[in-house]
C-alpha cells in the first residue's frame, strides 16, 4: 500500500530556528575572520621571502658566472629634467584616498633613505663591479619631477644614488653629521648603513641574459589598498671601500663602532633597560666584502632564511639606551 504525503505534511524550519542558525553562522564567521586575515598576511610574507630567496640565488649565480653585478638597475632617485637636480622620490603619506606617492613609508622608515652624490672613487668602484649605467626612476607619481620618465645615465662622479642611513646629500664632497639619520629607535638592519640601493626592474641584465624571465613585483607593493608606486625588489650593495674611506675621513658619527640592539615584540624601541636584548657591536664605517649583497622588498625588509625581517636600534650616544 502506498502512503501519500501532502506538501503540507513536509517538516520545515520555523523562523526562530532559521534565525538561530544564522546567528551561529555569523558568530563562527566573526571568530574565523581574523584567522583568515592572518593567513592572508602570512601568505604575503611567505611569497615575498620566496621571491627574495630566488633573487639572491640568481644574483649569486650571475656574479659567479660573470664576475660582476647585473647591469640595467633602477637608480632610485628622481631627476628634474629641467634643472638637472637629483631628488629623493616622494614617500607615501599612507593615505590611498589622495592618490599614490612613489616609495613606501615603511621602506623609508626602515632604511632611512638619503640622496648621496658619488665621488670619483665610488663611481670607479661601481663601474668595476659591473654597474656602468643605471635607469633613474622618475616615477609618474612623483609630482616634484617635470617630464617623468626613466632616464638612462652613466655612473660617474656627481651621479646621485639612494644610500641607507645618510650620505653626501648636498654634493659638497663630504658626509657631515647633519646628513646622517641618528634617530636611535627603529633601524631596519644596522649592517646596511651607508650602503647603496638599486632597484631590480624589467631592464635588469638578470632578464636580458636569461637568468630570470621577468622582474618580480613584491606582494606587499601590489596588495590593496595601494598608496605607493615602487613595488620592485631592491639590491643593496656591500658598503664600498671608497665610501668607507670617506666615512673614516669625514667621521660624521664621531666613532665607527656602536652597539646595536635587536628589537622584537618583547622589546620596545624606546625601552631604557636593554640588558635582555640581543646586542652586537657594529662597525658602521667598515668596507664590506664585495659579495656581501642582499635583497630587500618594497617595504624595506631584508630576507632572513629563518626568522623574517630583523629590526635593530643603534645606540649612537653609547648610553646603553636606544630611546627616542
Amino acid at each position: 500500500m502506498k502512503i501519500k504525503r501532502s506538501i503540507n505534511s513536509a517538516q520545515g524550519f520555523t523562523l526562530l530556528e532559521v534565525l538561530v542558525v544564522l546567528s551561529i553562522l555569523g558568530f563562527v564567521m566573526a571568530m574565523a575572520a581574523p584567522r583568515f586575515a592572518g593567513l592572508s598576511a602570512l601568505g604575503l610574507d611567505t611569497a615575498g621571502r620566496m621571491n627574495e630567496a630566488r633573487l639572491i640565488k640568481f644574483i649569486t649565480a650571475y656574479t659567479q658566472d660573470s664576475g660582476k653585478y647585473p647591469g640595467g638597475l633602477i637608480n632610485l632617485v628622481s631627476t628634474d629634467l629641467s634643472t638637472g637636480d637629483y631628488l629623493k622620490p616622494q614617500v607615501s603619506d599612507q593615505d590611498p584616498d589622495n592618490g599614490m606617492e612613489v616609495l613606501a613609508y615603511a621602506f623609508d622608515q626602515r632604511c632611512r633613505l638619503s640622496v648621496h652624490y658619488l665621488n670619483g672613487a665610488e663611481a670607479d668602484e661601481l663601474r668595476a663591479m659591473g654597474i656602468v649605467h643605471v635607469y633613474n626612476l622618475n616615477s609618474a607619481y612623483d609630482s616634484t619631477v617635470s617630464n617623468p620618465s626613466p632616464v638612462m645615465e652613466k655612473v660617474d662622479a656627481g651621479t646621485a644614488v639612494l644610500m641607507i642611513g645618510g650620505g653626501d646629500s648636498d654634493d659638497d664632497g663630504s658626509i657631515d653629521a647633519s646628513e646622517v639619520d641618528m634617530d636611535e629607535p627603529g633601524w631596519g638592519e644596522n649592517d646596511l648603513n651607508f650602503c647603496i640601493v638599486f632597484g631590480l626592474g624589467p631592464e635588469s641584465d638578470l632578464i636580458n641574459e636569461g637568468y630570470i624571465f621577468n622582474a618580480s613585483t613584491c606582494p606587499h607593493g601590489i596588495s590593496a589598498p595601494r598608496n605607493f608606486d615602487y613595488a620592485w625588489y631592491s639590491l643593496v650593495l656591500p658598503r664600498l671601500s671608497a665610501t668607507s674611506n670617506r666615512l673614516e675621513t669625514d667621521n660624521p658619527l664621531g666613532s665607527d663602532l656602536f652597539t646595536s640592539f635587536a628589537m622584537d615584540s618583547s622589546t620596545s624601541a624606546t625601552v631604557a633597560d636593554l640588558s635582555l636584548a640581543k646586542a652586537r657591536e657594529t662597525n658602521l664605517y667598515e668596507a664590506q666584502d664585495p659579495a656581501f649583497f642582499t635583497v630587500i622588498n618594497s617595504i624595506g625588509e631584508k630576507f632572513h632564511p629563518s626568522s623574517g625581517a630583523g629590526f635593530w636600534g643603534i645606540d649612537f650616544d653609547s648610553d646603553g639606551d636606544i630611546g627616542s
